[in-house]
């Protein structure tokens, strides 16, 4: 569970930080770098000052976080190894999950900022598709991948499209 801080311009690590039990999952800047967020074995989502000294948010969740997502509007978006999804809010201090999100866990998530929509993809064999423009998060469209598991995804921001990547 450690995080090795480093300036690569001056060639010098700055510390090694253990913010974890077990290993680290996923780890963020806030888009405008007020935070750094952190997600690891132990369960736990943190959010951290930007030197890492000092601890501002944990939130314990019941499944290993293993996607997060940061948009510039300071929404964050968490993907769990169960196929749950949560926003975390900050204002709140809290964690809002989608229950019955995806029957597995979340490969990939994405923020389109045109449409204002979460999508994700999940080993589940779907693509789900979810806006975010009423203050919930509503599931507005599925797409069912049969014969093969989709493994990326990418909003194009300019347009309301939207590319993934397969197997084959």
């Amino acid at each position: 569970g450690n995080v090795y801080l480093v300036d690569y311009r001056e060639e010098v690590m700055l510390g090694v930080f253990k913010l974890h039990d077990g290993g680290i999952n996923c780890l963020h800047l806030s888009p405008a770098n007020h935070y750094f967020i952190t997600s690891g074995e132990d369960k736990m989502v943190r959010l951290w000052n930007m030197d890492i000294t000092q601890m501002l948010l944990e939130i314990k969740v019941d499944s290993q976080v293993n996607q997060l997502l940061l948009n510039k509007n300071d929404q964050i978006f968490c993907g769990c190894l169960n196929g749950t999804i949560g926003e975390l809010k900050l204002d709140e201090k809290r964690m809002d999950f989608i229950v019955r999100s995806h029957s597995d866990s979340i490969i990939m998530m994405d923020y389109h900022r045109m449409a204002k929509c979460l999508i994700t993809i999940s080993k589940d064999f779907t693509i789900k598709i979810w806006k975010l423009n009423t203050g919930h998060i509503v599931q507005a469209y599925e797409f069912r991948c049969i014969d093969e598991q989709v493994l990326s995804l990418r909003c194009f921001h300019n347009t309301c499209n939207f590319s993934c990547g397969f197997e084959s």
